[in-house]
């Protein structure tokens, strides 16, 4: 399955599943079922396999804001910042 990222979308994925699963994990339920649609389909997951999602994003995604801190802080910032030399590459 490939998940959408539109801004909508995320909002969607944060305001609607996250809470859910977030819910089954409290009440000892990590195995309970949540049905969502993808880009590519319909799928049903657990609420622990929800947190393994939010996991995956955050490892994908980390590198590319910690580049981005990291030019922050520079003094003055680069003017070619957009240098791939200054970003990680993807897999």
């Amino acid at each position: 399955h490939r998940f959408a990222t539109s801004d909508s979308d995320m909002r969607k994925w944060m305001n609607e599943v996250n809470p859910i699963a977030q819910a089954f994990i409290n009440l000892g339920q990590p195995n309970a079922e949540i049905t969502i649609a993808t880009e590519t389909g319909i799928a049903v997951i657990t609420a622990a396999e929800w947190q393994q999602i939010l996991l995956a994003a955050f490892q994908y995604r980390q590198p590319m804001y910690q580049a981005s801190f990291e030019l922050q802080a520079m003094a003055p910032i680069p003017v070619d910042y957009a240098s791939d030399s200054y970003w990680p590459q993807s897999n």
